[in-house]
Parts: C-alpha cells; sequence; structure tokens
C-alpha cells in the first residue's frame, strides 16, 4: 500500500503539485502525467502497483487513466461510499481506480461495487450530437470503437442527448463550472481564508475562480438545468 500525489488539494487536471513534484508519465516521460489523481495513475501504469485509487469530481481519473495509457472510469455518482475522502465538491465527487488490463480492472470491480442484477444489454446508445460537437479526430478515432462494441452487445441506436435543448455543451459546461466552483468554495473557503495556504501557480487561479463564483453567481439556474439534464438521460436510458 503506497500513497501518492495529487494536484493540491485535487483541484487541478495537470497532476503537478507545487511542494511534492510532478509524478512521472509511464507512457509519455516527456509529458504531463494528468490529475488530480497522478500518482495512482503513474503508479499504475510504471507498473510499481497492480491497481491504483483514484477520485473523479470532474475528469481527475479519467484523465491520468487517458494520459498514461491505463483504465480507469468515473462510476455512477454516490455507488462507491467517499467515507474518509476528503470533499472537493460534494455533488460530484467519485472515487475510482486504476488497471493496466480489462480483466483486473473488473476483477477490482467486483469486489468494490454493490451486487446487481445482471442484465444482458439490448443496446448500446451512440449519443450523435456528442460525436458531431467532437474534434473530426476524435469523432473518427473514437466512432468506430462505438459501432465495434454495439455489435458486441446486441445492435446499436443513434440517439441524440438534444445538447442543443439543454443549453448547449458551452451551457453544460458552464452550469457544471458554476456547481464545482460554489461547491468548493463552501466546503475549503473558510479554511482557506484563515490559513493562507501556498498553492501553486496552477491551483492558485482555480480557487480565486471559485471564490468569485460563490460571491458573485447564483447557482440556482444551474441546479435546475442539472436536473433537466438528469431527466433527459433517464429518459434516454
Amino acid at each position: 500500500v503506497g500513497k501518492s500525489v495529487t494536484d493540491q488539494l485535487a483541484f487541478s487536471i495537470f497532476g503537478e503539485n507545487f511542494h511534492h513534484g510532478t509524478p512521472r508519465n509511464a507512457a509519455a516521460p516527456d509529458r504531463q502525467p494528468g490529475g488530480s489523481s497522478s500518482g495512482s495513475a503513474s503508479a499504475v501504469a510504471g507498473t510499481f502497483s497492480a491497481v491504483g485509487l483514484g477520485t473523479d469530481t470532474g475528469g481527475s481519473v479519467r484523465i491520468p487513466a487517458s494520459y498514461n495509457g491505463i483504465i480507469g472510469l468515473r462510476p455512477t455518482h454516490g455507488i462507491l461510499p467517499t467515507d474518509g475522502v476528503m470533499d472537493l465538491a460534494a455533488s460530484f465527487d467519485t472515487v475510482g481506480w486504476f488497471a493496466r488490463s480489462a480483466s483486473l480492472f473488473a476483477r477490482v470491480g467486483d469486489v468494490l461495487l454493490p451486487e446487481q442484477e445482471n442484465i444482458p444489454p439490448r443496446r448500446f446508445l451512440i449519443a450523435e450530437d456528442l460525436f458531431e460537437a467532437a474534434d473530426p479526430a476524435v469523432r473518427d478515432a473514437v466512432l468506430p470503437k462505438a459501432e465495434e462494441l454495439a455489435a458486441r452487445l446486441g445492435g446499436k441506436k443513434y440517439a441524440r442527448v438534444a445538447t442543443a435543448a439543454l443549453g448547449g455543451l458551452d451551457g453544460l459546461g458552464a452550469a457544471f463550472r458554476t456547481l464545482q466552483l460554489t461547491e468548493i468554495w463552501e466546503t475549503h473557503g473558510a479554511w482557506i481564508e484563515r490559513e493562507k495556504p501556498e498553492f501553486g501557480p496552477k491551483v492558485a487561479p482555480n480557487f480565486a475562480a471559485a471564490k468569485e463564483v460563490f460571491e458573485t453567481e447564483d447557482p440556482t439556474p444551474a441546479r435546475a438545468l442539472r436536473e433537466k439534464v438528469k431527466d433527459r438521460v433517464a429518459a434516454l436510458l
């Protein structure tokens, strides 16, 4: 068991720590490891550890997994307990894990995730409007794999998440930012104002933004939009 580096207070996606350095990207040593769960991803990708734990609020497992060429995902919010985990933005915080192989990743899931009825998938939904919004290079790389996976899972169905009706991707991103930053300052603002910790240059602007949003923006519209998104996704599924 080892203790791994993260971005300060897990509030960055670069994987650097101002006080403790930057874990090595095992897949591309001259590049950033991605964060915030950078140390865990680095340890797994570098074969120091078979499995690594991380947290994901806005990409902090998915990003370092991608950068280091290993497997990591964001589980359904709330399906794994966050007891003992320091909150960042509690309504988004999740616990995830890393592994180098799909088989080991699945075995860890068998241990961590609650038992559920095994319902065979009937179709594979491809979010057409989200693929349309992606860069062509990304779309061309990912879509064929999605088609291949759909064929294995019993057929595909194209669906539209209706992001335009929900304010578009920019609007959804803005709502996430408002809610995340508001919650972060609610959690850490009093401590930061009192203790004045020394944040690194990649993290300090994030907390400054959190303070500004908390003091100047009303999160009520963003919360209402999140409920509409949840209803839309629930209807699709």
